[in-house]
């Protein structure tokens, strides 16, 4: 029960850019399994970025950085589909970078790697 007061206060904390909310996932940070906070760690400044070519940019210049995240998420929790998913989205973004897809494809892959990434953290909290 816990567990999942602690992922909505993360979630809610994702979706927006509020002082209180800010504090909020600070300090569910300090609960985070060690590897999705180094993903989140990658993902939230792009993440909370205003829309635009400059989020879309810095995004895609971290690309290699989520990617290694994602690869260490994967290492820590093999077993875990949640963790695999979470890799998949994020190979799907870099295909999304390296095409110059459609902005709202490239919205959509993004999305889906935020998306990706509560559910992993989800599952770790299980």
């Amino acid at each position: 029960m816990v567990r999942n007061v602690l992922f909505a206060l993360v979630l809610a904390a994702c979706g927006s850019h509020s002082g209180a909310s800010a504090e909020a996932e600070h300090h569910d940070m300090e609960t985070m399994p060690a590897d999705l906070a180094q993903f989140h760690d990658v993902l939230a400044p792009h993440w909370h970025a205003a829309a635009g070519p400059a989020r879309r940019q810095g995004t895609c210049d971290a690309i290699g950085a989520m990617e290694a995240g994602a690869d260490g998420v994967v290492k820590a929790r093999a077993s875990s589909p949640e963790a695999k998913q979470l890799r998949d989205a994020v190979a799907e973004l870099s295909r999304a970078c390296a095409t110059r897809a459609a902005d709202a494809d490239f919205d959509a892959a993004f999305g889906k790697v935020h998306e990706s990434f509560h559910h992993a953290l989800e599952a770790a909290n299980r």
